[in-house]
């Protein structure tokens, strides 16, 4: 345990010359994931609200990962492959440019329309990135489901990193109506927030105006992206 720790320790962040800096609470979140790795616990939550950067949290776990050469074997011989898991294309292309840090051969966006051109999923890379649909799809083979998944190896990947920022979208039906009448309340500037306590939770709706800019902004590459190569 103390080994991996002080490795961990000895990787700084990655602030891009000083341009991004943590803020103490993402500082706690990442060196505290840290130590459970350190521990080798095999489930890690972390519960985050929006606005606080969890894509940057992911990031720089997923940077003192790949720089102390942390692995599955616990041998500092090889950089780990990492899966980033996301339930919508917009957050794992969100995630897939925020960690351009990184070298780009390292980089792998799992598309479906790459698999079936390949016909195989891509293996060269480390860090991976895609959504739970695209896993959970594939076409049959012999008749029974042949999941994307199925293509790894058990053990392939070292690091898995679920990213799901939201209620579940049929939950959030069926909170709908009751939804509709809360106020909105001022969270902090450019976000505000819907409360309801429910069944002994408290479901949070929240509405972030730099969110709904940057998610524009990513469709809007994506449209030049597409119009580009096509």
């Amino acid at each position: 345990m103390c080994l991996w720790r002080d490795r961990f320790a000895a990787i700084p962040f990655e602030d891009r010359g000083g341009y991004f800096l943590p803020r103490y609470y993402q500082d706690i979140a990442i060196e505290r994931v840290m130590q459970a790795i350190a521990e080798d616990r095999q489930r890690i939550l972390l519960t985050l609200a929006t606005g606080t950067g969890k894509t940057f949290i992911a990031f720089q776990i997923a940077w003192k990962l790949f720089q102390s050469r942390w692995n599955l074997s616990r041998e500092p011989t090889r950089r780990p492959r990492i899966l980033f898991l996301a339930d919508r294309n917009i957050l794992a292309d969100q995630a897939f440019n925020a960690f351009s840090a990184f070298a780009e051969d390292a980089l792998v966006r799992i598309e479906p329309a790459d698999i079936r051109k390949k016909g195989k999923v891509p293996k060269n890379g480390n860090l991976f990135f895609t959504i739970f649909q695209t896993f959970m799809s594939g076409p049959p083979k012999d008749g029974e489901p042949s999941p994307y998944f199925g293509g790894y190896p058990p053990d392939f990947f070292d690091f898995i990193v679920s990213y799901l920022t939201s209620t579940p979208k049929g939950k959030l039906t069926a909170l709908e109506n009751d939804l509709l009448d809360r106020e909105w309340k001022q969270a902090r500037p450019k976000v505000r927030v819907k409360l309801l306590p429910k069944e002994g939770e408290t479901y949070v709706l929240a509405e972030s105006g730099n969110r709904i800019l940057k998610e524009r902004s990513m469709r809007r590459r994506r449209l030049r992206k597409s119009a580009k190569s096509g």
